[in-house]
């Protein structure tokens, strides 16, 4: 005998399409799924990791969370002792290694499906591969799934010649159109400009000082973590410091204070339309087709120290505040 109170699958796909619309600020008619029953998640990143979500209906209905972090490793003995030691920390899921891929899965059983939780799901393990993704690639190589292969993986629509060859101004703005409010579309233009590409292609004769300080700032738009990516730039463009709010009120682009400004930005919006299109192998390219150099080698001569969680500039209630 049926059971009533169990959800049938089309009714846990309504409720994945809705959550997965909610995340991608997109209609939940407008998910699509493919023919074996997958939601590809656009997890608001740099698509450095593959986040697949599925239903199933028997025995036990509930969400599947799949993703693939890394490909191209291979097995040794401090692969897996470095994948238990990330499994036991895992606040959900796990980890896994086949065929030289390490995949993360994720069952959430339910008899009450919601969208809340499942948007809320969706956003906490984008945010474990991602910072994952990295950590794995740092000690074992291989690559990231987002990564380029040798000669392009076919399908990688982030490795085209035509992306390689747009400024990474261009690339950040590509989308500027989806924002949902001004002063998202305000925002992103000037995260387009905080990276100079006249800089960048000074690079080969700066001096490490300035080297390191270009990395920096590729590093902060393209390979920061949402919180570091969200801190770093409201508190850049926050402080009494900075000019910008002023100059874009004096022109007129702007009619309301700088707190009213960054109270109506959607951080999550703003950061997955400004890396929707900047992978960390067309930067590659860009880099070094302005520089000469190889981006992966002068990432480690000059790395970016780990962010420490704290914000970059003081606060008092809240607030920013202007340097002594």
């Amino acid at each position: 005998m049926a059971d009533p109170c169990r959800p049938t699958e089309q009714e846990l796909l309504d409720v994945a399409k809705q959550a997965v619309a909610d995340c991608c600020s997109i209609a939940p008619e407008d998910v699509r799924v493919d023919k074996d029953g997958f939601i590809v998640v656009d997890n608001g990143k740099d698509a450095t990791a593959a986040l697949l979500l599925n239903v199933d209906g028997a025995p036990t209905p509930g969400f599947l969370f799949f993703a693939n972090l890394l490909k191209r490793v291979d097995a040794s003995p401090s692969l897996y002792r470095l994948i238990n030691e990330i499994n036991l920390k895992l606040p959900i899921g796990t980890l896994s290694f086949e065929e030289e891929c390490i995949s993360f899965y994720y069952k959430l059983p339910t008899r009450d499906p919601s969208a809340q939780l499942v948007a809320w799901l969706i956003r906490v393990i984008a945010e474990l591969i991602d910072e994952h993704d990295d950590t794995l690639q740092e000690a074992l190589g291989g690559l990231r799934w987002a990564d380029e292969d040798e000669g392009g993986d076919e399908g990688d629509t982030n490795s085209s010649t035509e992306d390689d060859d747009q400024t990474i101004e261009d690339l950040i703005l590509r989308d500027l159109e989806q924002v949902t409010n001004d002063c998202n579309g305000v925002m992103m233009t000037v995260i387009a400009n905080y990276v100079s590409e006249e800089e960048i292609a000074d690079y080969a004769e700066a001096d490490d000082e300035d080297k390191a300080f270009i990395l920096e700032q590729l590093h902060r738009v393209v390979h920061s973590s949402p919180e570091e990516f969200q801190d770093y730039f409201r508190g850049y463009y926050g402080t009494p410091d900075n000019s910008f709010h002023a100059e874009f009120v004096e022109e007129g682009t702007l009619r309301m204070s700088q707190d009213e400004f960054f109270a109506q930005l959607d951080w999550n919006e703003i950061l997955t339309l400004c890396r929707r299109h900047c992978n960390s192998g067309i930067i590659a390219a860009r880099f070094s087709a302005l520089t000469g150099e190889d981006y992966s080698r002068e990432r480690e001569k000059f790395p970016v120290q780990p962010w420490d969680g704290q914000p970059q500039w003081a606060m008092e209630n809240g607030q920013y505040v202007a340097s002594e």
